[in-house]
């Protein structure tokens, strides 16, 4: 089956409102900071990279799919995230 890009917009909206009326939960967030470097507060400067962990793996993908190669959340920077992820822990 070959995808529009009109259906792969459907798709993302469809994914996008169920997360929403979800309420996603974030269980975690690890930001890596740099060790030899400080912002101008004095405090470790970001690596420009971090971990999020979600507590359902749908919201998971949207968020992924909201902010990949997506300049939008960060306002005029050029900034353009790679977001990767991996599969649910298997218990």
């Amino acid at each position: 089956m070959r995808w529009t890009i009109r259906s792969q917009r459907a798709g993302r909206l469809q994914v996008k409102e169920r997360a929403d009326k979800a309420r996603p939960v974030v269980k975690q967030v690890k930001l890596l900071r740099s060790a030899d470097k400080t912002d101008a507060a004095g405090k470790q400067a970001s690596k420009g990279l971090a971990f999020v962990e979600f507590e359902d793996h749908e919201h998971a993908l949207c968020a992924l799919r909201q902010l990949n190669n997506n300049p939008a959340p960060f306002g005029a920077s050029d900034a353009r995230p790679d977001a990767l992820h991996t599969l649910p822990r298997q218990r």
